[in-house]
């Protein structure tokens, strides 16, 4: 299942959206250059759809988020 016919994304589901490596997701999740996720359990963390596709659009980023 694609992560457009989920409600969350997954850091590899970012991953891919920028194309960069999973680290450089939790590099930007540390530093607060995207949306703090949801925690399912102490190893499964999630962004909703809905909010982290409302970032995107407000930053219409071409690359990395700043």
């Amino acid at each position: 299942m694609t992560a457009i016919n989920r409600k969350f994304y997954t850091i590899s589901d970012i991953a891919t959206l920028f194309n960069v490596h999973k680290n450089t997701v939790r590099r930007w999740r540390d530093n607060g250059e995207i949306p703090k996720p949801i925690s399912i359990n102490f190893q499964s963390l999630f962004w909703p759809k809905e909010n982290f596709d409302e970032f995107l659009a407000s930053k219409q980023t071409q690359g990395e988020p700043k």
